[in-house]
């Protein structure tokens, strides 16, 4: 049911389909930092993903790859990159 009202909500105010993928995408990221760093985000990513996209974030995930896995490369390559940097 939050499902069907939130699509209604964005679709009345005329967002639209494409900016769901935005939050979709930055939690992927999230979730892919997270896991190189060692943080295990399972429990809260899965459920906010399905959440955002429901069941068949499979699709929305092919679609989106290339993004959250480039992304998600220059987040983990500017944190090391900043703490290689900053060594005492």
């Amino acid at each position: 049911m939050g499902n069907n009202l939130k699509n209604q909500h964005y679709k009345n105010m005329g967002i639209m389909p494409q900016m769901l993928m935005y939050p979709f995408e930055a939690e992927s990221v999230a979730y892919i930092v997270c896991e190189h760093y060692g943080f295990d985000s399972e429990d809260y990513s899965f459920p906010y993903i399905v959440g955002w996209v429901g069941t068949g974030f499979q699709d929305i995930l092919k679609e989106s790859m290339s993004t959250i896995q480039k992304t998600a490369d220059e987040i983990i390559t500017g944190v090391n990159q900043y703490f290689e940097n900053n060594k005492n």
